[in-house]
């Protein structure tokens, strides 16, 4: 499933759920963005806060922790949304052994990186899958392929082929660019690199997966516009801005490189890496 494919599947669930649509409806309203992904559209619906306890309270068994009338009472309050929040977190992170797996933190949903938000959405998605097994909701078929009429679908243009391609090529770069980071995370639990030879090889690597993904979702919905709605410029123009970040990561792929083979050649047969823990292995 694709990360537009997720956003929106998970958006469609929540569609679902008792008392949600209201707030969806809410987030619409105050969206500034036409333009607008449907990450972005569902973090903004979860930092209101209630949403979150509207969902808990779904979830079989859980629903007498949960009592959202004290909250939808002072629904305009500034401390609500972050006591809902705290809340959920609370209820979700005693389960972390359960069904659930590990809940995110407040720092993934109120900052302002994207693998934050994706590891918010997976959660929820996840919630979201017990309460289809239970048949409280129901599944939904979305598509990754923007929409074609049928004269399209039998020869479809350059022009379709192009963005078809450009979709694609994007939405793999970001899924290799989310792999690299899960080894980043791998080698930080591990400790098996000094601070020096680890910046070497992952420079810059959060920002860019950052701005990637934001750029994918935003073609992503500009694809699903009728042809003649479609501006492709002012996305680049915007994505063009972090270019300094991919400077810094082409600069250091030669040094990277030859970490990286130290790295392989030290791995013994068990996974354990010998010899390059020091800051004596820096490299240049």
């Amino acid at each position: 499933m694709s990360l537009y494919e997720l956003c929106v599947d998970t958006k469609l669930r929540l569609a679902q759920v008792p008392g949600f649509q209201e707030h969806s409806r809410k987030a619409e309203d105050e969206s500034e963005d036409e333009e607008e992904d449907p990450l972005m559209f569902l973090i903004r619906v979860f930092r209101q806060g209630v949403p979150l306890l509207i969902l808990l309270g779904s979830v079989p068994q859980l629903d007498y922790l949960t009592d959202t009338s004290k909250f939808e009472r002072d629904i305009d309050s500034l401390v609500v949304p972050e006591a809902a929040i705290q809340r959920f977190i609370d209820v979700m992170g005693g389960l972390r052994f359960g069904p659930y797996g590990q809940c995110f933190e407040v720092d993934d949903l109120m900052g302002d990186d994207s693998s934050g938000f994706m590891k918010v959405v997976r959660y929820i998605a996840q919630v979201l899958d017990i309460l289809a097994s239970t048949g409280s909701i129901k599944s939904v078929d979305v598509t990754t392929i923007p929409s074609l009429d049928e004269r399209e679908l039998v020869r479809p243009s350059v022009r379709d082929l192009i963005i078809r391609e450009l979709l694609y090529s994007d939405r793999f770069y970001v899924e290799n660019l989310e792999k690299l980071q899960e080894v980043q995370h791998t080698i930080e639990r591990a400790g098996i690199s000094s601070d020096y030879s680890f910046n070497i090889v992952f420079r810059s690597l959060g920002i860019i997966l950052d701005k990637q993904r934001r750029l994918l979702l935003k073609l992503e919905v500009t694809a699903r516009k009728p042809s003649e709605d479609q501006t492709w410029g002012h996305h680049f123009e915007e994505w063009s801005s972090t270019s300094s970040a991919y400077a810094d990561y082409i600069t250091g792929e030669k040094k990277a490189t030859e970490y990286a083979r130290k790295l392989v050649a030290n791995w013994d047969q068990n996974g354990h890496v010998s010899g390059l823990n020091s800051d004596s292995e820096r490299l240049g």
